[in-house]
Formats: C-alpha cells, structure tokens, sequence
C-alpha cells in the first residue's frame, strides 16, 4: 500500500497539534524527522475521519437509521 502524501500544511499543522515550545522555522533535523513521522502516521486517520458524513444524532434516536 503506498503511504499517502504529507504536505507542507500537514506537517505545520502537526507541529501545532503536538504544541511543541520550538518555532516550526527553527526546529532541527531530528525533531523535524519527529514530526513529519507523526503527521505521516496522523494525518491519513484524521483525512479518513473528517471525510464521514455527519450523523444526525436527533435522527437516529428517533429510530431513522437510514443514512
């Protein structure tokens, strides 16, 4: 299975998830590698979550379990 890409925006956004205390310009390599793994092994779980169409919860509790 190829291994989905990881932008730019991805690992920025990483880097901010993980609230790290280092500016993203200044961080060094190996901290970099760190962060573009965790958006490597993050990212294509939280795009897989984020494409799921909203449940309607009103809906659903009512006994509509036609999605």
């Amino acid at each position: 299975m190829d291994k989905p890409a990881i932008t730019e925006d991805d690992v920025r956004w990483m880097h901010g998830f993980l609230c790290l205390t280092t500016p993203y310009e200044a961080m060094q390599p190996l901290l970099r590698t760190a962060v573009i793994a965790a958006a490597t092994a993050l990212v294509p779980r939280l795009r897989r979550r984020a494409a799921l169409p909203p449940v309607d919860l009103k809906r659903r509790a009512a006994g509509d379990v036609d999605d």
